[in-house]
């Protein structure tokens, strides 16, 4: 799941069983959404 870096701290609200398995990742820039949402 991509994120909002400044949304990162917002996970330590959601319980363990619910993130496990789930990766997210925290961006800054639109640059870096596409990078993940479109590899090479």
């Amino acid at each position: 799941i991509i994120i909002p870096k400044q949304n990162l701290r917002d996970l330590d609200e959601i319980p363990d069983h619910i993130k496990k398995g789930i990766e997210f990742h925290p961006v800054e820039r639109f640059e870096e959404v596409l990078a993940l949402a479109l590899p090479d």
